[in-house]
């Protein structure tokens, strides 16, 4: 299967449209966008002019929840992007329901070949979290791994690494990691980490537990999973289970992102209900870290999408710029806009708008809540010379392939530009 250009959706993907959007506070008319975006109703998204945006997947009902997706350019020069699909997500369901689908490009994104199987398993798959370590031409997979002896509804499993040395075309049987400090530690590990320039590898993981009363119904404690000699043997940061962090009163820290700006710093963005993304810093190879503090980056409950670009001291940030507090409002993922920093994430330019969802609300396939509808998040960004490819989870029900250039993440227009 190849993708194109405004592939029309599958049978079945229904791209309903709203008349108008709300963005940046005012109400932007669907059909007369601002100048410099064009609607995509194929798509279901008002996409800036500069922005090349692909539909690389989408199944029809019932087959039409995807999340997150994760690529890489790989050692030998393709794209892969892995992401999970089926009819719904792993949370709660010991059935099989999903798996994990790759698509693969060998022409810098032009064309797409897929979806393929990476590996197949019983269970249910959750995500594809890849790390090429330096000087490598292997590639080391991380993933939740909810086997059925390691599962514990509603989110967490054991947290898995896979091998691949012939460019992702196989890979390994997993190896299920067991923090020397927290024996039997069950966690997720879908989200970024990197390598240390010392050669550690850090690796985010939250723990899910459930709450029988109260607000929010569950929470959410941040780990980091640390190695000295490339996953041989694993220590839990910043201590054993339970004992990771939790920010209050929301007892949610959860989904970090870690960069290393070189040396032996490094800093983790995490998701908290707070409006805000948060962050914590390590000045010594990720050993121990700061408490987690907001910045002034607007986001709801959601995702932390920070990567470097190509000059390896410049982050990007691609946040939903709006943010209730409230971790249900999953509606306030309806736009991206993206803001740079210079300074390690210390400070941020103005956010400028890339893309708004412009489609009727579609509930979250994980509890097909209407108040918790889903929007566009789970964002991923692989850097090729000076082209861009941002993946993209538009609704949970299909991905994004886009492709951009440096310039582009500054050419689009701010608040104040679109009357906010």
């Amino acid at each position: 299967m190849n993708a194109h250009v405004h592939q029309p959706p599958p049978d079945g993907v229904l791209l309903e449209q709203e008349e108008r959007i709300p963005v940046a506070g005012r109400a932007l008319e669907v059909a007369d966008p601002p100048a410099g975006y064009r609607h995509l109703p194929d798509l279901g998204i008002i996409a800036l002019d500069r922005l090349d945006v692909r539909r690389l997947h989408a199944f029809p009902p019932p087959n039409d929840m995807s999340e997150p997706v994760r690529a890489l350019k790989t050692p030998g020069g393709d794209l892969l992007a892995i992401t999970q699909s089926g009819s719904g997500h792993m949370i709660n369901n010991r059935d099989k329901i999903n798996e994990l689908l790759a698509y693969r490009s060998g022409d810098g994104g032009a064309t797409w070949h897929g979806p393929t199987h990476p590996w197949e398993v019983s269970y249910n798959q959750h995500g594809f979290n890849p790390l090429v370590p330096r000087g490598s031409t292997q590639i080391v997979a991380f993933g939740t791994e909810p086997t059925a002896e390691l599962f514990l509804p509603p989110h967490d499993g054991g947290v898995g690494m896979r091998r691949s040395d012939d460019d992702g075309h196989t890979w390994s049987e997993t190896e299920i990691i067991d923090p020397v400090n927290s024996p039997g530690y069950l966690g997720v590990g879908h989200m970024r980490g990197c390598e240390m320039d010392s050669g550690a590898w850090l690796l985010p993981t939250y723990s899910v537990r459930r709450r029988t009363k109260g607000w929010p119904n569950r929470t959410d404690t941040q780990y980091v999973l640390r190695s000295e000699d490339q996953g041989a043997s694993w220590t839990l940061i910043p201590g054993p289970h339970p004992h990771g962090w939790q920010t209050q009163p929301w007892q949610r820290t959860l989904e970090g992102t870690i960069l290393s700006p070189g040396g032996s710093a490094a800093v983790m963005f995490a998701r908290v209900p707070s409006g805000r993304i948060w962050e914590l810093r390590s000045a010594d190879d990720g050993r121990t870290w700061s408490d987690p503090e907001p910045t002034v980056l607007r986001h709801p409950d959601a995702p932390p999408m920070v990567f470097w670009l190509g000059d390896g001291s410049t982050m990007v940030a691609l946040i939903h710029n709006q943010g209730s507090g409230d971790w249900r409002g999953q509606a306030d993922r309806r736009e991206l806009w993206a803001c740079l920093s210079r300074d390690e994430g210390r400070s941020w330019s103005e956010p400028r708008l890339l893309l708004a969802d412009t489609t009727v609300p579609r509930a979250a396939p994980s509890t097909r809540d209407p108040k918790r509808p889903v929007e566009l998040s789970y964002a991923d960004l692989v850097v090729d010379g000076d082209r861009l490819h941002l993946f993209l989870d538009h609704q949970k029900r299909q991905i994004f392939h886009i492709m951009l250039t440096e310039a582009d993440l500054s050419a689009g227009a701010t608040e104040q530009d679109l009357g906010g």
